[in-house]
Order: C-alpha cells, then sequence, then structure tokens
C-alpha cells in the first residue's frame, strides 16, 4: 500500500513537471492584444506640463484631460490595428473625442520590441509617435514618449508624458 502511494506521489510531481515546463510564456503581442483592451490609469508629465492657464501639472489626470477621455479604452488587434473606445463617457456634441469603436491607425513593434510606434489616443491627430516600452506584462502597459508642445514656442516645451495602462 505504502508502495503504491508512493508511486502516486511520484507520478503526479513529475506529471506536474512536465505540464508546468510545457506551458510557454505569452508574447509581447499577445499580451498588448488582450481582448478586452487597456484602461488609462496613470499619467504624468516631465517637467510638469504648463496648461494654458499657466498652472503646471505633474499627473496629467489634473485637468488635462477631458471628463470623457478618462473612461476610453484602447484595443490593440493582431491584425495591427488600434482602436478605442469611448466608453460610457461621451464628449459634448461638437467637442472633440470619440463616440463610437474607432479605429485610429496602426501598431509596430520597433528595436526588438522595446519600442511601438502608435497614434496617441487623447491627441486626436494623424501623427505617430514611437513610443518607449516601460512595462508590458498581462496586466500593465507602461510607456514614455516625448513631444514639443508648439503652442507656444517661447516656452521651455519639451516633455516626456509616462502613462500607464491597466487591462480592462
Amino acid at each position: 500500500m505504502k508502495k503504491n502511494i508512493l508511486k502516486l506521489t511520484l507520478v503526479a510531481i513529475v506529471a506536474t513537471f512536465i505540464f508546468n515546463s510545457c506551458q510557454k510564456d505569452p508574447t509581447k503581442t499577445e499580451m498588448l492584444t488582450t481582448k478586452n483592451g487597456w484602461e488609462l490609469t496613470a499619467a504624468e508629465s516631465s517637467p510638469a506640463y504648463e496648461m494654458s492657464s499657466g498652472i503646471k501639472i505633474t499627473n496629467l489626470f489634473n485637468g488635462y484631460f477631458e471628463e470623457w477621455e478618462l473612461d476610453d479604452i484602447l484595443i490593440f488587434k493582431e491584425t495591427g490595428a488600434v482602436q478605442v473606445d469611448p466608453g460610457k463617457k461621451l464628449p459634448p456634441e461638437g467637442e472633440e473625442g470619440y463616440t463610437k469603436l474607432t479605429d485610429i491607425g496602426t501598431w509596430a513593434f520597433l528595436d526588438d520590441e522595446t519600442k511601438l510606434k502608435m497614434k496617441i489616443p487623447f491627441f486626436y491627430d494623424d501623427e505617430y509617435e514611437t513610443v518607449d516600452i516601460l512595462v508590458l506584462d498581462k496586466n500593465t502597459f507602461k510607456f514614455n514618449f516625448r513631444f514639443r508642445d508648439y503652442y507656444d514656442l517661447a516656452k521651455d516645451n519639451d516633455y516626456v508624458f509616462t502613462l500607464t495602462y491597466t487591462k480592462k
């Protein structure tokens, strides 16, 4: 009886080891193209972003984003498309923003998957940015990108925005 229990225990240990060693880690593409998309959960500026009112902010949730942009969902498709789902909050009539599921462009990994070429959803332009991927795992997509704010060229207006998205 003891020999049978020992044999069964040994078989269970070997089977568990084989099962665990056969599972592969998801690729970066598989992590990025999560079915339900990504929700913006943190946004920072360095140096502090100067608003048109003259106020400087480092936490971009403190006035940079419009209310209706805060629940937008960013969706990366395996086909290379990028979509924005506007969530429940929609822009008022006449305001720029997403009112339905919208294709905003394409995405592509660069530099051994350490960078990503994409459009920034809340910029509402046709410009592609190259972003530096800081974290990309099953639950978090964090990146930063540099840009120049051209509204007032007399000011020091080179910024790095760091955006953190969480799996929806």
